[in-house]
């Protein structure tokens, strides 16, 4: 199904760094193509893959409501990919020629905190 509307969406898999980035842009959408619950749902379920389409096909409960979808969408995907991202982070610190001790140790210490 192919939707045509003023603001466009893109896909979203689930493995991007930017998910509230997203849903900002779903409720900017929701809005500018003035669409109600049921057609938000609709595109959204359109918009969904991979990961995140599996997620939501399996889900017992779908919500016909954007605010309630999103709160679902955050607790399941902003856990796991902080996680993600935060391992990455911490990872691919590197302590640098030129830079002292203490600060990397900062740095390494508030990534460590973080997961």
């Amino acid at each position: 199904m192919a939707y045509t509307s003023i603001a466009k969406l893109e896909k979203f898999t689930g493995k991007e760094n930017n998910i509230q980035v997203w849903l900002n842009n779903v409720a900017k959408a929701i809005t500018a193509n003035n669409w109600n619950n049921t057609k938000a749902m609709e595109a959204i379920s359109y918009f969904l893959q991979d990961t995140t389409d599996f997620w939501y096909q399996n889900l017992v409960n779908k919500s016909q409501d954007f605010n309630m979808f999103k709160v679902t969408f955050l607790q399941y995907f902003n856990d796991h990919n902080s996680i993600n991202c935060l391992a990455t982070n911490f990872t691919t610190i590197k302590q640098g020629d030129t830079k002292a001790v203490t600060p990397y140790l900062g740095h390494f210490h508030q990534n460590l905190c973080q997961i």
